[in-house]
């Protein structure tokens, strides 16, 4: 018999979930809209129709990676900036409850590394942070095959570190690319500057180019405490990937040290499922 598990990404936008092998072979994938702006119970609804859409009988665990710090053992999130509503919420139990499997729960920024760290480095040998980029700025780390996640599982938390007046989320996410299209004189999305970049408009590349030296700011923090070998981006700015690679590096190498500089690669994620790979991966693990 067939062993299954699912794993659930849960975003500020979607709500994506994987059926998967214990090899992690994908068998379904569904993507739901997270409708925050609707209230918790709405969220957790669609969080549990995700999950009903991609079940099946031979399902031995979920794992869910949240926006939020969460009690690793309880299942418990405890405060997500993301999601409000959500403090205290113990989804452990709400889903064990709605399905009569064992349920675990962690960061989504760390399931996204997990994954991450298994794809780059099979040997276990390496440290890689990965770094979301969407609405906030999240990170996780792995170092030589082992998640560290903190003594309250917020670890890598940098957006909300204080800078420039601001915070490194406001200086680095999605936001601040509405920002500084701002005072280019235009207010666009990230989604919409994109599409001008590729268009080649000279308005879109100086935006991500800007953009590029605030993220490089920002992922200076992780390198020079983690010192990692890979940073690995994920989430919906790095689909632009390629208009602030330039500025981002530039300015990342000129913020560490001269050895650091030149060790350190950071890359785009090539798999649109890492994080929900990386919550059936956590569910996996527990499970043993």
């Amino acid at each position: 018999m067939p062993k299954y598990y699912i794993g659930v990404d849960v975003g500020a936008t979607k709500i994506k979930a994987v059926l998967v092998t214990s090899t992690l072979i994908v068998k379904k994938r569904i993507v739901f809209l997270t409708e925050a702006n609707k209230g918790l119970n709405v969220v957790k609804s669609n969080m549990i129709n995700a999950i009903k859409e991609v079940w099946d009988k031979n399902i031995v665990s979920i794992g869910v990676g949240f926006p939020a710090p969460v009690d690793l053992e309880k299942g418990v999130i405890k405060s997500s900036r993301t999601l409000p509503g959500f403090v205290n919420v113990n989804l452990k139990n709400i889903l064990e409850k709605e399905f009569s499997v064992k349920t675990f729960v962690n960061n989504d920024a760390n399931c996204f590394t997990l994954a991450e760290s298994k794809l780059i480095d099979k040997s276990d040998k390496k440290s890689i942070v990965g770094v979301l980029i969407g609405n906030r700025l999240g990170s996780g780390i792995s170092i030589k095959g082992e998640l560290y996640t903190g003594s309250t599982c917020s670890a890598g938390e940098i957006g909300i570190i204080p800078f420039k007046g601001i915070n490194l989320e406001e200086f680095a996410a999605g936001s601040a690319l509405k920002r500084l299209s701002t005072y280019q004189g235009l207010t666009m999305s990230p989604v919409k500057l994109a599409e001008m970049a590729k268009k080649n408009k000279g308005f879109a590349k100086n935006v991500f180019k800007e953009y590029g030296v605030n993220l490089g700011t920002a992922l200076s923090v992780l390198a020079n405490t983690f010192d990692p070998d890979v940073i690995v981006l994920g989430g919906s700015v790095s689909k632009s990937f390629q208009y602030f690679k330039s500025t981002m590096n530039e300015t990342l190498k000129k913020n560490v040290s001269s050895v650091a500089a030149k060790n350190i690669k950071v890359v785009k994620s090539k798999d649109a499922d890492s994080a929900a790979l990386g919550a059936a991966m956590y569910a996996i693990s527990r499970t043993k």
